[in-house]
């Protein structure tokens, strides 16, 4: 079986567990335990996740709206913002960044 884990500073829901609490230790993140995955590309507050079948997966700092196609404001929640638009592209070699 295989899981997605996260630890650390978690200020800006970057952790992928619904909330911003920092944590000592790794935690599986829930919300993708049933998914397998291609990358996993963590940034300072923001992390972007690749699953099989180029599903994208963001969580953390959006205060440019980088994570999503529309809104702005943490994503403290994990979400999946692979619309028809970016179904089909490489996304093998997307990368997050600060």
């Amino acid at each position: 079986r295989r899981a997605l884990f996260s630890w650390g500073a978690g200020t800006r829901g970057q952790l992928g567990h619904g909330s911003e609490a920092d944590l000592n230790a790794p935690k599986n993140i829930a919300a993708l335990s049933d998914l397998q995955f291609e990358a996993v590309h963590c940034g300072e507050y923001h992390t972007l996740a690749v699953a099989a079948g180029f599903l994208v997966y963001t969580w953390g700092s959006n205060i440019f709206g980088e994570l999503t196609q529309g809104g702005k404001g943490s994503l403290k929640k994990v979400a999946c913002y692979t619309t028809p638009h970016y179904r089909g592209k490489n996304f093998r070699d997307a990368r997050g960044g600060k």
